[in-house]
């Protein structure tokens, strides 16, 4: 008889246990569906925060097609004060002697566009101060004010002439 206790307990405990898992599976479910629910609203979330981010870049995009550089945009007093003893884009190009033609096809025109970054600039050449100007320039348009060193050592780029 105590062998038929035994084995009556036993199945008690089973039955005990299997209960228990029972109630943790579906209590595991409701937390599983809770879950996925919430992962569900916030994926619309992001995709409505992604489709207005691709509709700015996007208009970024058309802007940038449109929209040129102007002299003094890329040479503004902050940029000409980090580089050069002037604040003023006039009055530096204007000191300089380049012709407007000139400073507009400077690539023609290596030495004396050259000469001018030496002996009035912090730069070697021409082509880095011009360079160092878009990049800036389009770093401050994004937010960024300073030029990370990932970036400035991507820039040293090479054309053929």
């Amino acid at each position: 008889m105590d062998e038929f206790r035994d084995k009556i307990n036993r199945l008690n405990e089973a039955n005990h246990e299997y209960e228990l898992s029972i109630r943790n599976l579906k209590r595991a479910m409701k937390r599983k569906d809770k879950a996925e629910k919430a992962v569900l609203e916030l994926q619309k979330e992001v995709d409505s925060v992604q489709n207005k981010l691709d509709v700015v870049e996007n208009a970024l995009d058309g802007m940038r097609d449109v929209q040129g550089y102007t002299i003094a945009d890329l040479f503004n007093p902050d940029f000409l004060g980090k580089h050069t003893d002037y604040t003023d884009c006039d009055e530096f190009f204007g000191d300089s002697g380049i012709t407007p033609d000139q400073l507009l096809h400077y690539q023609k025109y290596p030495k004396i566009a050259n000469k001018i970054a030496k002996d009035m600039t912090d730069f070697d050449n021409f082509d880095d101060f011009v360079k160092e100007a878009v990049l800036e320039y389009n770093l401050k348009n994004h937010g960024i004010n300073e030029i990370p060193d990932f970036v400035r050592k991507g820039t040293n780029l090479k054309f053929k002439k």
